[in-house]
């Protein structure tokens, strides 16, 4: 039975996985309890054969080496103690963690900024704001907090989009996102579908929600983006059966 190559667990990798299996168990292999949990990527299949010789019960690793496969191949090669499958998207949204990135002290807006068309915040003298360089995993269905701003030329947006560089009329479905799901610019121009309410739009990314900065002449001394916001124009929020007096909105988004 020696150099056999059996699947086994690796401790603090949940997403790696041995492709070939033992027909036989090795005589010092225990049953694995039913809670014995592999967690399989589609996307991130990386596979580790061991070479193992018992010895007093213990497994010795003696040589690594790299493998391809697909989630289809892994599953063919699982073979009992029963494995539970769980769904990779979720188990790696969970893993990734987004924390705050820093803190930055509050300005007092000198005369004449910070412009509260829509009931914008404006920085307060001495406080602290958190920063964020990410923003929460994005999936199917993404939840986040809906805010409204106005692009046009002399709105509480401020200077012109950043993705185009050109400002975009109150009626026309656009939005800002948050520094994280804005992602360096990779969803600039495209839409998104946004839902709530029981309705659901399609709006454009043409800006930035920096979480990163704020408290400053280019953010119009407003504080940072919160790090889970979907800044939209009047248009999105008048898609999803809201007027009037407006502020947040608990919403769901995700790429159309």
């Amino acid at each position: 039975m020696k150099n056999q190559t059996i699947l086994w667990p690796i401790l603090h990798n949940p997403f790696s996985v041995l492709l070939k299996p033992s027909k036989q168990a090795l005589p010092h292999q225990q049953p694995w309890p039913k809670s014995s949990l592999i967690t399989i990527s589609s996307n991130i299949v990386k596979a580790l054969p061991l070479e193992v010789e018992p010895s007093g019960g213990q497994c010795q690793q003696s040589r690594y080496a790299s493998a391809i496969g697909t989630y289809g191949n892994v599953v063919r090669h699982l073979s009992p103690p029963p494995y539970h499958l769980v769904d990779s998207s979720t188990t790696e949204a969970r893993l990734q963690v987004c924390n705050p990135s820093g803190k930055i002290i509050g300005k007092k807006p000198p005369p004449g900024q910070c412009n509260q068309e829509n009931q914008s915040d404006c920085c307060k003298q001495g406080e602290s704001y958190t920063t964020y360089k990410c923003s929460p995993p994005v999936s199917g269905s993404t939840k986040a907090v809906l805010t409204i701003n106005s692009f046009e030329k002399g709105g509480d947006g401020g200077a012109p989009s950043e993705c185009d560089n050109k400002y975009h009329s109150d009626d026309t479905p656009v939005v800002a996102l948050s520094t994280g799901w804005y992602s360096g610019g990779s969803r600039c121009l495209k839409n998104i579908k946004i839902s709530a309410n029981g309705r659901s739009v399609t709006a454009m990314v043409v800006d930035e929600c920096d979480s990163t900065m704020g408290c400053d002449n280019d953010h119009d001394y407003q504080p940072p983006c919160p790090n889970n916001i979907v800044d939209a124009s009047k248009a999105v929020w008048k898609a999803l059966g809201v007027s009037g007096n407006v502020g947040e909105l608990d919403i769901t988004w995700s790429d159309a």
